[in-house]
Protein backbone atom coordinates (compact mmCIF):
# COMPACT_ATOMS: atom_id res chain seq x y z
CA UNK A 1 0.00 0.00 0.00
CA UNK A 2 1.52 3.93 -0.53
CA UNK A 3 1.96 5.16 2.84
CA UNK A 4 4.25 8.15 1.98
CA UNK A 5 3.84 11.08 4.47
CA UNK A 6 2.26 13.83 2.32
CA UNK A 7 1.53 17.55 3.14
CA UNK A 8 -1.89 19.35 2.20
CA UNK A 9 -2.18 22.92 1.06
CA UNK A 10 -2.44 23.71 5.05
CA UNK A 11 0.52 21.84 5.59
CA UNK A 12 -1.24 19.07 7.48
CA UNK A 13 0.65 15.77 7.00
CA UNK A 14 -1.24 12.65 6.34
CA UNK A 15 -0.37 9.16 4.84
CA UNK A 16 -2.55 7.87 1.74
CA UNK A 17 -3.57 5.09 2.73
CA UNK A 18 -5.71 7.31 5.12
CA UNK A 19 -7.18 8.48 2.05
CA UNK A 20 -10.38 7.28 0.13
CA UNK A 21 -10.04 9.53 -2.36
CA UNK A 22 -7.53 11.32 -4.28
CA UNK A 23 -7.60 14.54 -7.00
CA UNK A 24 -6.46 13.80 -10.47
CA UNK A 25 -3.12 15.35 -10.27
CA UNK A 26 -2.56 13.34 -7.20
CA UNK A 27 -3.31 9.96 -8.71
CA UNK A 28 -0.93 11.28 -12.12
CA UNK A 29 2.15 11.53 -9.53
CA UNK A 30 0.76 8.26 -7.78
CA UNK A 31 0.68 6.70 -10.86
CA UNK A 32 3.42 8.77 -12.48
CA UNK A 33 1.62 8.79 -15.52
CA UNK A 34 -0.39 12.06 -17.57
CA UNK A 35 -3.78 13.21 -16.35
CA UNK A 36 -5.13 12.79 -20.11
CA UNK A 37 -4.02 9.01 -19.89
CA UNK A 38 -5.89 8.97 -16.08
CA UNK A 39 -8.83 10.00 -17.88
CA UNK A 40 -8.26 7.55 -20.52
CA UNK A 41 -8.37 4.71 -17.83
CA UNK A 42 -11.41 6.09 -15.81
CA UNK A 43 -12.93 5.73 -18.94
CA UNK A 44 -11.25 2.35 -19.97
CA UNK A 45 -12.77 1.60 -16.19
CA UNK A 46 -9.35 0.52 -15.05
CA UNK A 47 -9.42 3.30 -12.62
CA UNK A 48 -12.77 4.50 -10.36
CA UNK A 49 -14.05 7.85 -10.19
CA UNK A 50 -16.11 9.75 -8.42
CA UNK A 51 -18.04 13.39 -8.51
CA UNK A 52 -18.72 15.42 -5.52
CA UNK A 53 -20.14 18.75 -7.67
CA UNK A 54 -17.93 19.42 -10.08
CA UNK A 55 -14.96 17.81 -8.65
CA UNK A 56 -13.60 14.81 -9.88
CA UNK A 57 -11.83 12.26 -7.21
CA UNK A 58 -9.94 8.94 -8.33
CA UNK A 59 -10.64 6.10 -5.31
CA UNK A 60 -7.76 5.07 -3.77
CA UNK A 61 -9.06 1.24 -3.98
CA UNK A 62 -8.98 1.53 -8.05
CA UNK A 63 -5.23 2.42 -7.68
CA UNK A 64 -4.11 -0.67 -5.66
CA UNK A 65 -6.27 -2.61 -7.82
CA UNK A 66 -5.21 -0.89 -11.13
CA UNK A 67 -1.17 -1.96 -10.02
CA UNK A 68 -1.97 -5.17 -9.00
CA UNK A 69 -4.01 -5.98 -12.46
CA UNK A 70 -0.78 -4.37 -13.85
CA UNK A 71 1.89 -6.87 -11.91
CA UNK A 72 -0.37 -10.06 -12.39
CA UNK A 73 -0.38 -9.01 -16.25
CA UNK A 74 3.24 -9.17 -15.93
CA UNK A 75 3.74 -12.07 -13.87
CA UNK A 76 1.55 -13.90 -16.47
CA UNK A 77 3.25 -12.80 -19.37
CA UNK A 78 1.15 -10.91 -20.76
CA UNK A 79 2.65 -7.02 -21.65
CA UNK A 80 -0.88 -5.48 -22.62
CA UNK A 81 -0.83 -2.28 -22.52
CA UNK A 82 -3.81 -0.05 -20.77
Amino acid sequence: MYEEATSDADGTEFRLCDRLLVRVPEAEEILAISRSHVYRLVEAGDLTAVHIGRSCRVTVQSLHDFVDRLVQDVKAGDSGER
